[in-house]
């Protein structure tokens, strides 16, 4: 993985780089100095995408494979989603992957957040709930 920096006069230069050292694909997020990645195999890491430094892991349940991942936009939290609709949540504040999960995980359809950072879950396909990540509660 490498990182690159924006100068002044609008140029890229490469800054960190780190190797990572597996074979499977993978899917990567990047929010604020966080980033999220989810592993074909169900390992599931989160990186500081200033240092590359390893934040924290977690598992995917057994079988399951990620299908989205995403970041809110301040770095406040992470989000994967698998294919069996499983949401996994990554805290930033707290360094850690959170117990709570919105009620719709086990059959979500679709992640995203938007610009104020909220979480946004759709549930197979009918309705979309919004949630403040760090208050564990719906939002209006």
């Amino acid at each position: 993985m490498h990182r690159f920096n924006r100068t002044e006069e609008g140029k890229y230069t490469a800054a960190e780089t780190k190797n990572f050292e597996w074979q499977e694909s993978a899917l990567l997020a990047v929010g604020g100095n966080n980033a999220l990645i989810a592993r074909e195999d169900g390992k599931i890491l989160a990186i500081d995408a200033v240092t590359f430094e390893n934040v924290a892991e977690a598992e995917l349940p057994d079988g399951e494979k990620p299908r989205v991942v995403e970041c809110a936009p301040d770095g406040s939290s992470g989000a994967v989603l698998t294919h069996a609709g499983t949401v996994l949540i990554f805290d930033s504040k707290n360094r850690k992957f959170a117990s709570w999960t919105p009620p719709e995980s086990g059959h979500a359809s679709a992640i995203a957040y938007n610009e104020k950072s909220q979480l946004l879950v759709v549930d197979n396909h009918r309705s979309v709930g919004i949630y403040d990540v760090a208050t564990e509660k719906p939002s209006a």
